[in-house]
């Protein structure tokens, strides 16, 4: 599950449908790497991620990879202005936190 406290966009009617899991990079268990990334997407009228950027790096490629990847299968309610349906970006801070294999 994709986790954040401060999930946003410009208007607040923006929400998750279904929110894939990030896969969690073999490598990046194997030598503990762990971080925070920020992804930054653009949902479209229909729900679907339109573009997905990272906004704010974990310092690991494979984890703001895989944190993109989690975005991109996601869907969403989109966002409404005046009862209209809007695209909107959406900020979606994602956790990736693992212990190394022994």
């Amino acid at each position: 599950m994709l986790r954040g406290c401060n999930r946003r966009g410009k208007y607040p009617s923006t929400r998750y449908v279904h929110d894939a899991t990030p896969q969690y990079p073999k490598e990046s268990r194997a030598v503990g790497d762990q971080g925070r990334v920020v992804v930054r997407a653009l949902i479209a009228e229909d729900g679907s991620p339109i573009k997905v950027e990272v906004l704010s790096s974990s310092g690991h490629t494979r984890l703001d990879e895989a944190a993109l990847a989690a975005v991109a299968k996601s869907t969403f309610e989109p966002a409404t202005r005046d009862g209209q349906v809007v695209q909107d970006w959406f900020s979606i801070p994602i956790s990736l936190c693992c212990c190394p294999i022994k």
